[in-house]
């Protein structure tokens, strides 16, 4: 969808330009095509010569040129997929090229605005939209545009599940095609309309556009098609229990794939067509190869499901699509675990990590980048507005120059007026401004408190990893076992936890409990423990996640795994109207001996691990303004075991 905004963009911004002539250096076209021209390489650039042409079209009081400008800072909008800010300069387009009873404009800047609508989801204003457009283009006798929006509007009925309105359009879109002999069109047409029978239960009809889409893609070589009659069948199968009937489809599809595969690697130069087809028929053999194991994982094939997800993360990794890998290691890791593999599970289960801890970073990254975008776009935008009303002044005070021959007078008081104005609109501007920095590090520390909250698992997932690798090296596969059942739980939802700023004291509870019982497993000859929660309607009360089970890690490994006696670790939190009152008590070692028996390596360990606690109370009390406390003390006079103190608001955001 990006791709076709941009590419019409990009022609008709060559056209406009040829309209005005390149008679002058500073002629604001001349900018506006360089900015189309780099939609889709460099945003930042592509802003800046945008926001030189609009200046010059304010300066110059080019209203086409100032129209144009908003289409293509729609645009960038749009590449940024901030639909609402692209949504609201197409709008300003249109407006401006309908005060100017421009043809061309309305129509380029309707499309944009269809296309905007699409993107966001919004399906009544898009149906309402193309169907504009749809006319126009008619009228024009705009074929492509025509058949781009009748298209458009099939889907979008079929998304907004009006089936019969889609199912007649796309039924006008099969005779057109068959009559203009686009097989390409024509297999991907099939297929909608076999899905749309589908939903009506009129599996015959299905099945035969199904298999005309089939046929369609296979001659014409639309793998799109190919792979839209695979999922489709396989979701057919699957919808109706047959489970022998999707594995037979899959397998057809695995087996379709490496054969056209294999004929295009059998040329020594390939085409840059002929490269890209052989990455998108390794994105189908990826799913087909995924999806067949993990039917048979589902039903309870474990050693069939293993082969087919081995040859996923194969191609995965070939490809270097994280996400894949990500979901393929954990099919993987389950599979071994079902077949009772667990060294090879435990492997699996590593991978996974590694894989989503680089996907986990590579998405922060992606979001950072994305943030410090819009926050210069954000800072543009203002400055815009800003240059638009000092056009507006200057214009104004031009107008009003002009008649001070006629009345001295009033011209001065209505140039004192405007000076006012001017200066209320600088003071609106920099509120603007200021308050947009105060958002901009707001961001920044959500960003760094997200940051903190994902350190925080790489310690104790090492430690307990190393308990996995001592029951095996013990030869206790039945606690291994247990363990890595209750491990994988937790993981679990440490894993979904640590996407939310904040969770149900109910989730924080069971994460504990998990985690306790899997720190009594290895250790329960060094401690017994309580775990007392006096705090009512706990899934009403939402608190930090992985704030607390550091203190209580540290009390576990730090002073009652070294303690001659068996100890008692009581963990315990009541809760008054505002805040919870969390304390963790160990008769340990004690601190002070702690630190004596520690190396340099352990000292800087934990107190990284100590930092990254305190770093995150103290980002979450200045975002939210609320009082936290943390007290650490000795729990005997005579420096052995260790009293943690903590208190929390129930509800940091409210």
């Amino acid at each position: 969808m990006k791709t076709g905004i941009w590419m019409f963009l990009f022609v008709l911004s060559f056209s406009a330009s040829a309209q005005i002539g390149n008679d002058s250096l500073e002629n604001p076209f001349k900018f506006i095509n360089k900015a189309n021209q780099l939609l889709r390489s460099n945003l930042d650039s592509a802003y800046g010569f945008a926001e030189r042409a609009l200046e010059l079209a304010l300066l110059s009081e080019n209203k086409k040129a100032e129209a144009h400008c908003f289409n293509t800072f729609g645009s960038i909008h749009f590449e940024l997929s901030k639909y609402a800010l692209a949504t609201t300069n197409f709008k300003k387009a249109l407006d401006g090229f309908d005060v100017l009873d421009d043809d061309l404009g309305r129509y380029i800047s309707l499309k944009y605005l269809a296309t905007s609508y699409d993107a966001s989801l919004n399906y009544d204003k898009a149906i309402d939209a193309y169907t504009i457009f749809s006319e126009k283009a008619k009228s024009k006798n705009e074929q492509a545009d025509f058949k781009l929006a009748q298209e458009a509007l099939g889907r979008l009925y079929y998304n907004s599940g009006n089936y019969d309105k889609a199912l007649e359009l796309f039924e006008l879109q099969k005779v057109e095609a068959k009559q203009a002999g686009n097989e390409v069109r024509l297999a991907a047409i099939y297929n909608q309309i076999g899905k749309i029978y589908d939903l009506k239960n009129d599996s015959v009809s299905a099945f035969e556009n199904y298999e005309q889409g089939l046929t369609k893609g296979i001659s014409s070589a639309n793998n799109d098609a190919v792979q839209g009659y695979y999922n489709n069948v396989n979701s057919f199968f699957s919808s109706r229990g047959n489970v022998s009937k999707q594995l037979d489809v899959n397998e057809q599809a695995i087996d379709y794939y490496s054969k056209e595969k294999k004929k295009l690697n059998k040329k020594q130069i390939k085409s840059k067509n002929e490269k890209q087809q052989i990455k998108d028929i390794d994105e189908n053999l990826y799913q087909s190869n995924f999806t067949q194991g993990k039917i048979h994982l589902d039903n309870n094939h474990p050693l069939e499901a293993i082969p087919y997800i081995k040859s996923s993360i194969d191609i995965a990794t070939d490809i270097g699509v994280l996400e894949n890998e990500v979901q393929s290691f954990e099919a993987l890791f389950e599979a071994y675990e079902k077949v009772g593999e667990f060294d090879k599970a435990l492997t699996a289960y590593k991978q996974f990590i590694k894989s989503k801890d680089s996907l986990i970073t590579e998405k922060e990254n992606e979001k950072l980048l994305a943030l410090r975008l819009e926050a210069q776009v954000f800072d543009r935008d203002k400055r815009i507005q800003l240059l638009k009303k000092e056009a507006e002044l200057d214009h104004l005070q031009f107008d009003l120059a002009l008649k001070e021959k006629e009345d001295e007078a009033k011209t001065s008081r209505t140039l004192t007026y405007s000076l006012l104005i001017g200066v209320g609109i600088l003071l609106f501007s920099t509120i603007v401004f200021l308050k947009g920095n105060r958002e901009k590090k707001k961001a920044n520390k959500l960003l760094l408190l997200k940051s903190l909250r994902t350190q925080m698992n790489p310690h104790f997932i090492f430690n307990s990893l190393n308990s996995v690798n001592s029951f095996i090296s013990q030869s206790d596969e039945r606690s291994a076992n247990k363990y890595l059942t209750e491990f994988s739980k937790l993981m679990r939802m440490v894993l979904e936890n640590s996407k939310h700023d904040f969770v149900t004291m109910s989730s924080e509870i069971k994460s504990l409990e998990l985690y306790l019982g899997l720190e009594y497993l290895r250790f329960s000859n060094k401690f017994e423990y309580e775990f007392n929660m006096e705090v009512a309607d706990v899934d009403e009360v939402y608190v930090p996640p992985m704030l607390i089970q550091p203190y209580i890690e540290n009390a576990v490994w730090h002073g009652l795994r070294y303690s001659e006696n068996k100890g008692m670790l009581r963990v315990s939190c009541r809760s008054s109207n505002e805040n919870l009152y969390w304390k963790i008590e160990d008769d340990g070692i004690g601190r002070t001996k702690s630190k004596e028996m520690k190396t340099k390596h352990q000292m800087d360990s934990k107190s990284t691990g100590m930092k990254n606690t305190e770093e995150r109370l103290r980002i979450i009390k200045e975002l939210y303004n609320q009082d936290i406390s943390l007290q650490i003390s000795d729990l005997h006079t005579d420096g052995t075991g260790t009293k943690v103190e903590l208190v929390i608001p129930k509800n940091p955001t409210q």
